[in-house]
């Protein structure tokens, strides 16, 4: 089936288009459920398991009813989950440039090491601050040794 206002390819079970939030019950004749007026963002239906738009209020694939605090949670799930995903991604940036610039790396783990809230790569933080402070001392006794 396709949806009539957009055009895409939908499940013929949906209720509502997944692409543009159409609501497809005038066209079978269910009864309308309307959605929420809000920022659209994704969120993953805890029935089928499928990634929906969060203004639905009834998943389109299988008419699981959302209420506001299941959006929130998942909501909040998701955030925490990239905010998760951006601070390992940070720590194995700050390592590699530990060990390549050693001042950047410096500079990078003294950014980041607060910002972890979690506390779940300070180890990795507390690396790299060791390794380039040691690399920069290295290179500083390189640097007196070659004056003389």
């Amino acid at each position: 089936m396709f949806c009539p206002n957009c055009g895409e390819k939908i499940d013929n079970n949906a209720t509502y288009c997944p692409v543009c939030g159409h609501n497809l019950s005038n066209i079978r004749g269910i009864s309308g459920r309307k959605t929420k007026k809000s920022k659209a963002k994704t969120l993953k239906c805890p029935e089928c398991g499928k990634i929906i738009d969060s203004n639905f209020t009834v998943c389109p694939y299988c008419n699981h009813n959302f209420t506001e605090a299941t959006i929130k949670k998942e909501l909040e799930f998701e955030q925490k989950r990239k905010e998760e995903d951006n601070n390992f991604t940070y720590a194995i940036i700050t390592l590699i440039f530990s060990f390549i610039i050693p001042i950047v790396g410096l500079i990078l783990a003294f950014m980041f090491v607060n910002k972890d809230k979690s506390g779940r790569y300070r180890t990795i933080y507390i690396l790299s601050l060791v390794f380039s402070s040691l690399i920069i001392i290295f290179y500083l006794f390189l640097i007196i040794l070659s004056f003389r």
